[in-house]
């Protein structure tokens, strides 16, 4: 060890933390997850699931197998990755279910992306949609979509298409595809309050306003924006670093290790709702905790133009 020199490493994830819930067997690893999909400590907290086990050598040594249970104990997915840990890089073949155990998807991944047909069902068992891609996003082709009833709203590209809730039970987002891609007027909303209508050329924006639920207009060129500490994800690297150093300084005789802490960047940019989800030591705990909660405002978030909150967490890992 050198003095007074520190080692800080951490990865950022969206709504991703990265925790080994448990070891059904030396070779299987489980975890709690929600239906946002992080991961949770507490069985009871979680939605369903997940098992990771280890390569069937019959098939494919490289691959781990993954496994998914609804809490009720029935199938939600089988598919196979390439690594192990909560981040998984899925390879190959997969399959979902619905929990009364109809199909629900079935696709293909190549080194974690989608790649290839996608095929979608409703509840009932009937075709949903069909979409193609090609491992990157600008790549992904609308092909086919059906109503629940069975009835042809889209085919060869061509048509209307439908976007459904998480469990496809009611119709939130609609508009018009040409050759595969968005084009045209769409118009829907994200649950039950927000709102929007948009023209999309070739799957992009060209513009939209989107409605909160006092009916305020937000323009928009984007879906989606993400928070941003000052010019970036590596500013907010040095300010923490920086900060790290200046509270070891006040401490001593703790271990280093790694504490795992969430946040929401709020509407505003301000962060609320810290909490450490881990920590080694509770002296640790408390430096990562305050010097993320010393943070400087962000620039806010926003959906359809709508500044939102987004909520982020940050493995941190502190050698000295």
């Amino acid at each position: 060890m050198m003095n007074n020199k520190l080692k800080i490493a951490f990865v950022m994830g969206m709504s991703l933390l990265l925790i080994q819930i448990a070891k059904a067997t030396p070779d299987t690893l489980i975890y709690y997850m929600k239906d946002a999909g992080y991961p949770v400590f507490n069985k009871d907290s979680g939605d369903y699931y997940r098992f990771v086990m280890s390569p069937d050598t019959n098939v494919d040594k490289n691959l781990y197998i993954v496994q998914e249970f609804y809490k009720s104990g029935k199938p939600k997915k089988y598919a196979t990755s390439i690594n192990r840990d909560i981040f998984l890089r899925l390879e190959g073949s997969s399959i979902s279910f619905f929990e009364n155990g109809h199909r629900k998807e079935i696709a293909n991944y190549s080194n974690g992306k989608l790649k290839g047909e996608v095929t979608k069902y409703y509840p009932n068992g009937k075709l949903y949609s069909v979409e193609k891609f090609d491992g990157e996003e600008e790549d992904h082709r609308y092909i086919e979509c059906h109503d629940s009833l069975g009835n042809v709203l889209a085919t060869d590209g061509h048509g209307k298409w439908v976007f459904f809730d998480i469990d496809q039970k009611k119709n939130n987002i609609s508009g018009s595809i040409i050759n595969g891609l968005e084009n045209g007027e769409w118009s829907g909303s994200i649950g039950d309050t927000v709102k929007f209508s948009c023209l999309m050329k070739k799957n992009h924006v060209v513009s939209g306003t989107g409605y909160d639920k006092t009916g305020k207009a937000y323009p928009f060129t984007q879906m989606k924006v993400e928070p941003a500490f000052k010019r970036g994800l590596n500013d907010f690297y040095s300010y923490i670093q920086e900060n790290m150093v200046i509270a070891a300084r006040k401490k001593q005789n703790f271990l280093g290790g790694r504490v795992d802490i969430t946040f929401v960047v709020n509407s505003d940019g301000k962060l609320c709702s810290l909490k450490v989800l881990n920590a080694p030591n509770k002296t640790l705990g408390e430096m990562v905790y305050n010097v993320v909660k010393s943070s400087p405002p962000w620039k806010p978030g926003k959906i359809l133009g709508i500044p939102t909150q987004f909520r982020y967490t940050i493995p941190v890992s502190y050698y000295y």
